[in-house]
């Protein structure tokens, strides 16, 4: 009892690892952010969480690593490349003179400064001002911080592990400073963070059509009703993982429209997207097909059929990215969906307390969505937000058939409306712009 409560003796390992781990962190993060990927001038206050957000894809990348190996998931195992890769690109920044240039708008600060005050408020509210209270709706959330541990321990038994390796990092940089039994509290804060995280990327979405003030004004609501909405009930129901897997849909969302408007430069392209469809691989398995399908299918037609940014170069270096990527998701999926026996696929029949309506949160949506398809229709051409909520409601209606014939309960059919809410915000405020 002692021990839990005063957690590891050994204090000055526990801070020696805290300290890398923050250098790794601050390296990396403002390297990322600093460094040029673009000849354009990009938004400086969103571009600080985007920087944020590749971090925690990098670190779920790497735990391919601990899974592989079967090793205890520690910090300083991640600050080693995070420091060296930051170490790199600060050299570009200073001796090369590669510097991403950015520019900063008071509504951003606000916008930010409002998604912090509600997620802290909500915070309180949901767990007590010192996060004391574990209070969530459902049994998930104890599930997935039991998954955290044992990826900690080097006995790693999730397949959904962005969010657990992410909040794991996090444990083991401040193990040894604070209490074992308080380590559920990082738990919590990640949590937030990512409601957070989530307004945020979708503010960062929806920027490029905020350009007159009705459109600044209706862009700033539309990002805090969204976070309100999918993104919080996943807090109430202690589903960390399942918000992770809507703030990458959002990610992937803009990462590729950069790179198919030519805002990204060549070398960066490959990166971008691939890092966030893997990271939304490896966090919530019920996006994969529509979202991270719909990408392929969109990306394959615009550059093969519509010639938009083939080179011979970067065909090279899409070859040796994506070869590379392709490996290690043929590894992830195997290991999780058919060496233990694809439990995930049988177990889409299980009940479970999940926030759903049918259809009544979207009513608002529907005369815009309807606005868009039709001038889509007359202009022969469909944007890949609209294609990419038309792949998502394509899986809606496949889920809806699973409930009728009973293969599918109503738990995982609600579900598909989380990414459905955030495409439904964007194409929504697409028109109206």
């Amino acid at each position: 009892v002692e021990y839990v409560r005063r957690g590891d003796p050994s204090k000055m390992g526990g801070y020696m690892q805290l300290f890398i781990y923050l250098i790794g962190v601050i390296l990396f993060v403002s390297g990322f952010y600093f460094i040029k990927k673009s000849d354009n001038v990009w938004n400086g206050v969103c571009h600080i969480f985007v920087s944020i957000v590749f971090l925690m894809l990098t670190q779920s990348l790497l735990c391919i690593a601990n899974d592989m190996l079967k090793i205890p998931l520690r910090a300083w195992q991640y600050a080693i490349p995070e420091i060296a890769v930051g170490v790199y690109w600060w050299y570009m920044i200073i001796f090369k003179k590669k510097i991403q240039k950015y520019e900063y708008h008071i509504l951003d600060v606000v916008v930010v400064v409002v998604m912090a005050a509600i997620t802290v408020i909500w915070g309180i509210h949901q767990f007590g001002p010192g996060l004391e209270n574990f209070n969530y709706r459902t049994m998930d959330s104890g599930n997935h911080l039991y998954f955290t541990r044992q990826l900690i321990k080097g006995e790693p038994e999730t397949f959904m592990h962005f969010a657990a390796v992410n909040t794991g990092v996090w444990i083991s940089a401040f193990r040894g400073i604070i209490p074992v039994f308080y380590e559920y509290k990082i738990y919590i804060i990640f949590d937030l963070v990512v409601l957070f995280l989530n307004g945020v990327m979708m503010l960062t979405c929806l920027r490029k059509y905020m350009t007159n003030t009705f459109t600044k004004i209706v862009g700033a609501v539309f990002s805090i009703f969204y976070m309100c909405g999918h993104p919080l009930s996943s807090v109430v129901f202690g589903t960390a993982y399942f918000s992770t897997g809507m703030m990458l849909v959002i990610v992937i969302v803009y990462f590729t429209g950069i790179v198919l408007n030519r805002e990204v430069n060549k070398e960066w392209s490959e990166a971008l997207i691939a890092f966030s469809v893997l990271g939304l691989a490896y966090s919530y398995f019920l996006f994969i097909p529509p979202v991270i399908g719909g990408t392929f299918i969109y990306l394959f037609y615009e550059n093969k059929v519509r010639r938009n940014q083939v080179t011979h170069k970067l065909i090279r270096n899409s070859v040796i990215v994506w070869s590379i990527l392709f490996i290690l998701g043929v590894f992830y999926l195997y290991e999780f969906y058919v060496a233990k026996n694809a439990v995930i696929f049988n177990s889409l029949f299980y009940e479970g307390c999940m926030y759903g309506h049918p259809y009544g949160d979207f009513l608002f949506f529907v005369p815009f969505l309807i606005l868009l398809a039709v001038s889509d229709i007359k202009s022969k051409k469909i944007g890949f937000e609209e294609f990419l909520f038309t792949m998502v409601f394509g899986m809606l209606i496949v889920l809806a058939l699973g409930t009728v014939t009973k293969s599918v309960s109503s738990y995982y059919f609600y579900k598909i409306y989380a990414p459905l809410w955030g495409l439904a915000f964007i194409c929504t405020m697409k028109y109206i712009a």
